[in-house]
């Protein structure tokens, strides 16, 4: 192993430890001995989007992209980089190249999947989870987001099926409550379209039921959304109901 490989191995145990300052000193001493070198422009990319500095984060990475293009994990995070800058055209596009270079990156497919689902494309959104679980079978925040999808799409019991299994998988599953937040999340939004206070306080009286202060903390996004009834806008009856089963399917799956 070369000396740079080694700085470079180093900065990235440093990094996965957490200890980003040391880590940043390593990627940098390889660069200064190379300036060009791929993977300490991407690692060092990579310090800058999780301190989302997003547009730093776009020109190392952009940097190592041009620098090897061949690395599919590089066009994904160069996404991740757009995405997060609200580009989403060219996350996407940066998604679908690194998908191109390995069919197989499960990583790339989940991220295709949230600018997808932002775009409102469902059907698409769910393709892309489904391929990124073919891969990660056991990944409950994938499986999560694929329920949440399926909510949407009006799939009850399908979603029912990914949020149990999410809920099944090992100790490094979402616990129960992320769950909660993302089906809250969906439903307030139906919340806001109805302009349903009314559905607002069952869905606040539900959750106290079921979850107790857990649930008291969640909700506060449902208040917030909520828009209020009136006569020239009242609450259909069925429709709360409708929200109220959805979100009775998830609180039955707190353990």
């Amino acid at each position: 192993m070369s000396t740079l490989d080694e700085s470079l191995a180093i900065g990235t145990q440093l990094h996965q430890a957490g200890r980003l300052a040391e880590a940043e000193r390593a990627y940098r001493q390889v660069l200064s001995a190379d300036p060009g070198h791929p993977h300490a422009l991407h690692q060092l990319g990579l310090l800058a989007l999780q301190a989302r500095q997003f547009e730093t984060a776009i020109e190392l990475i952009g940097q190592a992209v041009r620098a090897d293009r061949r690395q599919a994990v590089f066009h994904a995070n160069l996404g991740e980089s757009h995405r997060h800058s609200g580009n989403a055209a060219e996350a996407e596009a940066c998604f679908r190249r690194a998908l191109k270079l390995q069919p197989g990156l499960a990583k790339a497919h989940g991220l295709l999947a949230i600018v997808l689902h932002g775009q409102g494309k469902l059907d698409e959104a769910a393709a892309a989870l489904r391929q990124a679980l073919r891969q990660t079978p056991d990944d409950a925040e994938i499986r999560t987001r694929l329920g949440v999808v399926l909510e949407q799409q009006g799939k009850l019991a399908e979603a029912e099926a990914c949020f149990r299994r999410a809920l099944r998988s090992d100790g490094k599953a979402a616990d129960a409550s992320e769950i909660f937040s993302a089906n809250i999340d969906v439903d307030c939004k139906a919340a806001t379209a109805l302009g349903a206070v009314n559905l607002a306080a069952a869905v606040k009286d539900f959750l106290r039921d079921y979850t107790g202060a857990a649930g008291s903390q969640t909700i506060s996004a449902v208040n917030l959304n909520g828009e209020g009834d009136s006569p020239e806008n009242p609450i259909d009856a069925s429709d709360v109901a409708r929200h109220v089963t959805t979100l009775e399917l998830t609180i039955h799956w707190k353990p």
